[in-house]
């Protein structure tokens, strides 16, 4: 028997033993939660690993629309492989390639049209995809990885609420501009307030997409409000709003977190009224409350793809982490 062989494979029904899963998994998510599953609107696929009677992987991938497919979904970051790690670091390296082999060529025979798979920064050997039907020239056959970066930011010396913030590591670790912009922002009498609805906050975005001539449809607008109705119904999320001293609101940011960080899911301005200060002030607010009222350490800021955004949230001394999609087969 290989080593990839001993292992068994089942569909994963139980929320609760689900969820536990993903908790203990240094590759678990806010986003493989099934809070967050559920609230996509759409099918989801989990799977469980087994050695024995002992779960040792689970795995989140989103059927396509085809048959024999399974795709990425915008709105969840990161899924795909997450493992349970029960070993010291020299076995585990072993156990985790052998079963990520099993993994593949079970998703292999489940989607052999096309494998789409987001995973966590936290999965790092990519050898079994990389190996995959090594040698092979048959069209789609192989895996392919493409790099994406997202980034970190600690927060943990924002815990103390009786601590100047502004003293903090978190602050000082941050560009000049963007302490600038805070200081300016509260300065000029800027509010940060918790708890708003998320119909406005959405509005901002659809407005502010169709003025850069990217229109969203309304099936992710209306994904992305069940997704933050959902967290906030279960005390896992948070919108932030900044607001001027005429008390209109600038900007909206929604927040998420499980057990190990919070993550920054979506943002917008007002179309109509803005302050160069709004981005850095609300975000400074959310950092703020996210550590003392959830005791959070760090926050991921969920993907620096782009110059622009991707500048904006590195400037608040966030760590640069990569993490890869792989990508199996044609066309959708």
């Amino acid at each position: 028997m290989s080593e990839k062989e001993k292992y068994a494979w089942e569909d994963a029904a139980d929320d609760l033993a689900w969820d536990g899963i993903v908790a203990k998994s240094p590759q678990g998510t806010l986003f493989s939660e099934s809070v967050f599953l559920k609230a996509l609107e759409r099918p989801v696929a989990r799977y469980l690993v087994r050695l024995g009677q002992v779960v040792k992987a689970a795995v989140c991938v989103f059927p396509g629309p085809g048959l024999g497919s399974c795709e990425l979904d915008d709105l969840a970051i990161h899924a795909g492989i997450m493992f349970i790690e029960d070993k010291k670091p020299v076995r585990l390296r072993c156990e985790q390639f052998a079963i990520t082999e099993f993994v593949l060529s079970k998703l292999d025979g489940l989607y052999p049209h096309r494998i789409e798979m987001a995973l966590s920064p936290q999965f790092a050997d990519l050898r079994p995809f990389l190996w995959f039907n090594y040698g092979s020239e048959k069209p789609g056959a192989t895996f392919s990885v493409d790099l994406r970066y997202t980034a970190y930011i600690d927060i943990s010396s924002l815990r103390d609420q009786e601590a100047d913030s502004e003293a903090s590591a978190c602050f000082q670790n941050m560009l000049q501009r963007h302490r600038y912009e805070i200081r300016v922002g509260l300065k000029n009498g800027a509010r940060v307030e918790a708890g708003a609805a998320p119909d406005r906050m959405l509005d901002f975005y659809e407005k502010l997409m169709a003025r850069q001539g990217a229109e969203v449809d309304r099936s992710t607008l209306e994904r992305m409000e069940s997704v933050v109705r959902a967290l906030t119904a279960v005390g896992r999320g948070r919108i932030y709003t900044v607001h001027d001293t005429e008390g209109v609101d600038l900007y909206s940011v929604f927040y998420g977190w499980d057990d190990k960080r919070g993550y920054y899911l979506y943002g917008a301005g007002n179309p109509d009224k803005s302050a160069s200060w709004q981005g850095s002030v609300v975000h400074w607010g959310a950092f703020q409350d996210l550590a003392r009222s959830q005791g959070l350490a760090e926050i991921d800021v969920e993907g620096i793809n782009s110059p622009a955004r991707g500048w904006f949230k590195l400037g608040f001394g966030a760590e640069l982490k990569p993490y890869f999609h792989a990508l199996k087969g044609g066309s959708r």
